[in-house]
């Protein structure tokens, strides 16, 4: 006889939101899982199977638990690829794709797969008072940081980019710990506050269009504005997560900006033919970078909250190089594998911290 014991941290026993449900599959198929009771079934934070034939083959056989609760990792590693993508879509000598149609075009795409998905689903309408909410996921993740991130790409490289990305812990907890009312350890906010500063650095010392040391490009100050736009957008999202489920925020974010979206996309649309390459890159950014991207990542920052859980996005200047040197050619020189190596640090330092209520 086996005995099933689940125990589930309350974080994830969120206000407003319906309580979890145990599904019960054993006997039929040898599975049971829990989820959310407004989620389907598919969309589980844990499932527990055990193989077998019939209920006689399960009570000897060993029992498997799959844990979706911390998916955000894989999130990033989407996030990662956008800088890489959106280099690939504007082309060699940017002469493809234009920044604002990849802006425009990519959430306007993102704005239909959405609203499919709504109406398949047939998910209710949200109430009128999360209006200003998703006006601003819309402004600040839909137009700003995709246009900001693919003006500033024209002029420099997606790993420098990567690196300035690394902005977004910072950005992102400190938004969060007067949004959510999240207060971080001392030693937290050191490890994010000195991660800044390296990033800072790193900005001062690999000036690329320059013959002159200790000075910040445009390009610099164009990707600084993404990294506010998409903090101010990570917390208004994650504060929707509370109410509904993690898909939907980001949905209706575009799904209620689509018209805007779509008018601009059809001005800025290409008029001379555009190679298969900078479409596959516009095709990634607009269906995993603006859309299926933000699944886990908003559920996470909302159960693991967004101090902490920000802090996993410095990972992301790591995959980026990856991604830039394989696809793009990009080399790594010597200043930024030292750099990498200290926010790496910075990582394993940071995840060992506490974060409560205010």
């Amino acid at each position: 006889m086996k005995s099933i014991v689940f125990q589930v941290n309350k974080r994830y026993l969120t206000k407003k939101r319906p309580p979890l449900a145990f599904i019960d599959n054993i006997a039929e198929s040898g599975e049971c899982f829990i989820k959310n009771q407004d989620t389907p079934d598919n969309d589980y934070l844990f499932l527990l199977y055990i193989k077998g034939e019939n209920a006689s083959e399960r009570l000897i056989n060993d029992i498997s638990l799959e844990d979706r609760t911390d998916t955000v990792e894989t999130k990033v590693l989407i996030f990662s690829i956008t800088p890489v993508a959106t280099k690939i879509a504007l082309g060699y000598n940017n002469s493809q794709l234009s920044a604002e149609f990849i802006t425009f075009g990519r959430s306007a795409l993102a704005g239909n797969l959405a609203l499919l998905y709504l109406f398949f689903f047939r998910k209710k309408i949200p109430k009128l008072k999360y209006l200003f909410n998703f006006s601003i996921i819309a402004f600040c993740l839909s137009v700003v940081f995709p246009l900001t991130l693919s003006f500033g790409l024209i002029y420099s490289t997606s790993i420098h980019a990567g690196v300035i990305l690394a902005f977004l812990p910072l950005a992102t907890a400190i938004f969060a710990s007067f949004y959510f009312k999240q207060k971080a350890s001392k030693s937290f906010w050191l490890c994010a506050f000195f991660g800044s500063i390296i990033v800072v650095i790193y900005i001062l010392l690999h000036n690329e269009n320059s013959n002159t040391t200790f000075e910040i490009s445009h390009y610099d100050i164009l990707f600084c504005i993404a990294v506010i736009a998409a903090a101010v957008g990570y917390n208004f999202g994650a504060k929707l997560t509370k109410v509904m489920a993690a898909p939907e925020v980001i949905s209706w974010a575009l799904v209620l900006a689509m018209p805007f979206h779509f008018g601009f996309a059809i001005y800025y649309f290409p008029k001379t033919e555009i190679n298969i390459i900078s479409w596959i890159g516009f095709l990634y950014v607009a269906i995993f970078s603006q859309w299926i991207g933000f699944f886990a990542w908003y559920k996470g920052l909302d159960l693991g909250g967004a101090v902490r859980v920000s802090q996993i996005q410095l990972l992301m200047p790591f995959f980026t190089f990856a991604f830039s040197i394989y696809i793009l050619g990009e080399t790594l020189d010597f200043l930024t594998i030292i750099f990498s190596v200290a926010i790496i640090l910075l990582i394993y330092l940071s995840r060992k911290t506490a974060v409560s209520k205010k």
